[in-house]
């Protein structure tokens, strides 16, 4: 009996659709581990270059601003990511509402008016990668913006 339950459960589950991509947030938190920063930024860039999507842009966004202290380069991303929810016919005005917001609380929490380029400082790395642990930071907001369902089909 458990054994039927589970395969009705597999099954349905394989109905549900979503509007993100999941897998790409659960490789960034998976290579975030390594806390090897070189690394992240090459993977998170490679997506960009070839997997653009509202979870890519934001998660080089969230690169830029942690890893590079670069908070322009965050907004640009950011916003990228918010252009192509408005314009993505695959999340519902629900899902598009919250996305935006998840990423404009983002744009709030790592804001400032710094107009540098760039920066690369592996012993703020150590730092960074010792206070924020295993665990991607914002991964929340990532996994919100990949999970969102589907607009619905008229």
């Amino acid at each position: 009996m458990k054994k039927i339950k589970v395969m009705i459960v597999l099954c349905c589950s394989g109905l549900i659709a979503y509007a993100g991509d999941t897998n790409f947030v659960n490789a960034f938190n998976t290579i975030w581990q390594t806390h090897h920063a070189s690394n992240i930024l090459v993977f998170v860039e490679q997506n960009v270059n070839t997997n653009k999507s509202p979870e890519v842009l934001s998660a080089r966004g969230i690169v830029a601003a942690i890893l590079q202290d670069w908070i322009p380069g965050a907004t640009n991303y950011w916003e990228e990511a918010i252009q192509m929810i408005e314009t993505n016919g695959t999340y519902s005005a629900r899902g598009k509402t919250n996305s935006i917001n998840q990423i404009r609380a983002l744009q709030g929490i790592v804001s400032g008016t710094s107009t540098n380029p760039p920066t690369w400082n592996t012993n703020i790395h150590v730092v960074i990668f010792t206070e924020t642990g295993d665990e991607a930071p914002f991964l929340f907001v990532l996994e919100k913006i990949a999970t969102l369902p589907p607009a619905e089909n008229p």
